[in-house]
């Protein structure tokens, strides 16, 4: 048997389960301190967690994207070839 939902285009068995989806997360991160990244890691780590991010590449590419050019240009090795473990530890 079929269920639809009146004005929608979409057709759900009664035997399918749910399946996985991904789900687009706006985080909004601090700008980069200087004078104490660690804090500013810290606050990161809360913006995710607060936001469920657990998967690392995620964690490593919002970091990464939020640090200015200045910075990044000292840490550039790191980000042609980040380690396989502790990437944003590695920062």
């Amino acid at each position: 048997m079929e269920n639809y939902s009146e004005g929608s285009k979409f057709e759900f068995k009664e035997d399918e389960k749910a399946i996985d989806c991904i789900v687009r997360v706006s985080v909004t991160v601090p700008l980069f301190w200087k004078s104490d990244p660690r804090i500013w890691f810290l606050q990161i780590e809360d913006q995710l967690r607060n936001n469920k991010i657990t998967a690392v590449w995620t964690k490593y590419d919002i970091v990464i994207s939020t640090i200015e050019a200045e910075i990044l240009s000292e840490i550039s090795d790191i980000m042609i070839n980040p380690p396989a473990n502790d990437k944003c530890d590695t920062i």
